[in-house]
């Protein structure tokens, strides 16, 4: 309970550093860029949670899927379509794009999702997808894994997909400072739901927050480019006819 009052109340700050998550949010616009040139026709968005990827289907129709158990669990839901990943309620080849945005680390069989993506694509349609790499464990128990590139390579390659856009996001300062003000912020909420003696750093902590977040962002700007420690990857992938 407090850690859903204390998201509410931070949700307004997600686009500044004062919140822990600032350098994730960060790739938001970057993410919807991508969608909206890339998805075309009839898309499906599949994981859609609040359909905030809509704005960015600019070329075609947009349907909205959505697991009931995770709507369930009190996750903003507003999908037009309730199904599994692993068992896509539409016919075959009877969409242009399917979107599996931060939806596949969540699925116990991600190589069924993949293969239903592919299913239900028309030859050549997309799928877009993205995943983290290095991020916390989060909405447990239901979430199951982390890829690399190789490993998603793989994972597109046997239901006939090729990869026509690929992109690692987050280097390593900014994954390092990511890391960092999240676990701040966890262990400040441990101490004040556990009443431990430690709960008078919280000054502290709300002060380094923003600080992590700045210097990770700034170190990002200027250190060489390296993609052994990316927050994630976003790919396009194409079905082959």
């Amino acid at each position: 309970m407090l850690y859903k009052q204390l998201r509410r109340f931070l949700n307004p700050l997600v686009h500044t550093p004062l919140h822990p998550q600032w350098l994730v949010a960060c790739e938001k616009q970057a993410t919807l860029n991508t969608v909206k040139h890339w998805a075309r026709g009839n898309t499906i968005d599949v994981g859609c949670g609040n359909r905030w990827l809509s704005e960015a289907v600019t070329d075609g129709s947009y349907i909205g899927l959505d697991y009931p158990p995770t709507v369930a669990q009190g996750y903003p839901g507003h999908p037009h379509v309730f199904g599994d990943a692993a068992c896509l309620p539409f016919r075959d080849a009877t969409a242009d794009t399917v979107l599996l945005m931060d939806v596949l680390e969540h699925v116990r069989f991600p190589d069924l999702a993949i293969r239903e993506a592919a299913r239900i694509l028309q030859p050549n349609g997309y799928l877009i997808l993205q995943v983290p790499f290095i991020y916390p464990v989060h909405d447990a128990p239901n979430d199951f894994r982390r890829w690399t590139r190789e490993g998603l390579r793989l994972l597109l390659k046997q239901p006939g997909f090729n990869i026509v856009d690929e992109t690692a996001y987050g280097n390593p300062a900014e994954t390092s400072a990511a890391l960092g003000a999240i676990a701040l912020a966890k262990s400040g909420l441990n101490t004040i739901s556990q009443r431990k003696i430690s709960v008078l750093l919280m000054p502290l902590i709300v002060i380094l927050i923003p600080l992590v977040n700045v210097a990770g962002w700034l170190l990002g700007k200027v250190l060489p480019a390296d993609t052994f420690m990316p927050l994630g990857y976003r790919l396009v992938a194409q079905k082959t006819a």
